[in-house]
């Protein structure tokens, strides 16, 4: 039976009561439903082209960009972004003289974590690879501490290459 059929039928309070069932139903079938894991196949040989920063430092969030002049500014929006002011924060250095040209930060959602990418360069290659982590709060406002102030990311065998898909 098609039940708009059968709601136009009925009138007054059994048709109120009607609604709410049917709402219950879809309730309790949505809980009981098991998440649906991403059925397309992924890949790790995604690779960009270099970034090029003319400045020592350049910041951008989901407001705009910048020449960074001080640790104070990125602080500053790290806080922004765990407050959801702003998306996401990216660091960019002018030298990748440890092989990381920029790293770039996002809150998960429903999770007190974050997502650190790097950029990461290879001597020689024209290409860069991203790798990721997710980390904690404090550990973010370290990381790019780190970066800011000697060009390097401490523990970056933790990191692990993006999944895209394919």
């Amino acid at each position: 039976m098609n039940i708009g059929k059968f709601l136009n039928k009925i009138t007054g309070k059994d048709k109120l009561d009607a609604y709410r069932q049917a709402t219950r139903y879809q309730q309790q079938a949505a809980a009981a439903a098991p998440p649906q894991p991403e059925s397309r196949p992924t890949t790790t040989q995604v690779t960009f082209t270099r970034t090029k920063c003319d400045v020592p430092f350049r910041l951008a969030t989901s407001e705009g960009e910048w020449t960074v002049t001080q640790w104070e500014e990125i602080g500053e929006a790290l806080e922004q972004m765990l407050e959801e002011v702003v998306e996401f924060v990216i660091l960019t250095a002018g030298d990748a003289s440890h092989g990381i040209r920029f790293i770039q930060s996002c809150p998960l959602p429903d999770k007190d974590m974050v997502t650190v990418e790097l950029s990461l360069e290879e001597p020689g290659n024209p290409r860069t690879r991203l790798v990721e982590k997710d980390c904690g709060q404090e550990e973010v406002f370290a990381i790019f501490r780190a970066f800011y102030q000697t060009g390097d990311v401490p523990n970056r065998e933790r990191y692990q290459p993006v999944r895209f898909f394919q």
